[in-house]
């Protein structure tokens, strides 16, 4: 009403930053991954996207691709994600991680 955009800007993302856990990314990461286990992958693959709604995690992205690739065969969303994460120039450590996507990106565009 006070035509203040920037502020209200400001004071929205606030409110919304203190109203939200900072692990929420990583519970519904976690999540995911009990639904893996419990062989449920459509619940799997929302709650992964729900992960990186909140925190856009390297490890979320490969997490999803790898279950698109191989639990939903969906292989043109799997190419992407498997981009996303090493778009996102993941940590030396994961290398096996980093190789396996590179793999699959060279796999997933020839077929």
């Amino acid at each position: 009403m006070l035509k203040d955009q920037k502020n209200a800007i400001f004071y929205f993302s606030k409110a919304i930053d203190l109203s939200i856990s900072k692990g929420t990314a990583t519970y519904y990461s976690e999540m995911a991954d009990s639904y893996e286990t419990t062989h449920q992958p459509k619940k799997a693959k929302i709650a992964y996207q729900k992960a990186l709604l909140y925190n856009e995690s390297p490890l979320t992205y490969y997490y999803l691709a790898t279950l698109l690739d191989t639990k939903l065969n969906d292989k043109r969303n799997a190419l992407k994600y498997f981009k996303k994460y090493l778009a996102t120039q993941p940590d030396k450590k994961q290398q096996p991680y980093i190789d396996y996507s590179t793999q699959r990106i060279t796999a997933l565009n020839h077929k």
